[in-house]
């Protein structure tokens, strides 16, 4: 099923109803239940970016990652680069600020923004947070850069198993030292992540009965 994927015999939709049927084939004698915590689609005529940064205290350099993806969860783009970060929250938003330029550069519109730093998705949402006062100026700007493209949809929160194709895109770009590149075929080292993310939209929890 992998290989096939990987290789464009199947799209994204079909692997995702094989995985479904396969789950729904299983052994009669379990009860599963379903639980959403991996990435999901946007919905119809709309595109998400998840983004993501990494940040090791031995060095300063970090990495960014983002992926932008349809309704159907095909990958329209991705890309990473390398930034100076003195934090971790440093990283992010910067992060922040790469994806809304890129967003803007690429006139996208109807599309939201999902990243898995809490405190920084509340304020962005300009909700209460306590991020640090010049990474409150970094997504400021974002925030002004991402509100003057077509319909910006919002801002959204999600945990680090939903964002885990942006986190190997920030990885990569940070242990490589990646200045900037963009992808719209995508490279191996995040082809599994994807396909987890088309496979396993849910979690099963499987209980014996």
């Amino acid at each position: 099923m992998y290989e096939n994927w990987i290789t464009g015999v199947y799209s994204s939709g079909e692997i995702e109803t094989m995985a479904t049927k396969s789950v729904a084939h299983g052994d009669a004698q379990t009860l599963t239940d379903l639980k959403e915590v991996g990435w999901t689609k946007p919905q119809h005529n709309q595109s998400k970016i998840n983004f993501d940064a990494s940040w090791s205290d031995n060095f300063s350099l970090a990495g960014y990652g983002m992926i932008l993806r349809d309704e159907t969860g095909e990958v329209v783009q991705a890309k990473a680069g390398s930034i100076r970060a003195s934090t971790a929250e440093d990283s992010e938003a910067l992060s922040l600020l790469e994806t809304a330029c890129w967003a803007k550069s690429m006139e996208l519109s109807n599309f939201w923004v999902e990243g898995d730093c809490e405190r920084l998705i509340l304020f962005a949402q300009n909700k209460v947070s306590n991020i640090f006062w010049r990474n409150q100026a970094i997504v400021s700007e974002a925030v002004r850069i991402l509100q003057t493209c077509n319909n910006f949809l919002g801002f959204a929160f999600k945990n680090r198993k939903c964002n885990e194709v942006a986190d190997a895109l920030a990885k990569e770009a940070r242990k490589k030292g990646i200045h900037k590149q963009v992808w719209l075929h995508m490279p191996v080292f995040i082809s599994s992540f994807l396909l987890f993310d088309v496979l396993f939209p849910i979690q099963f929890r499987t209980v014996i009965l």
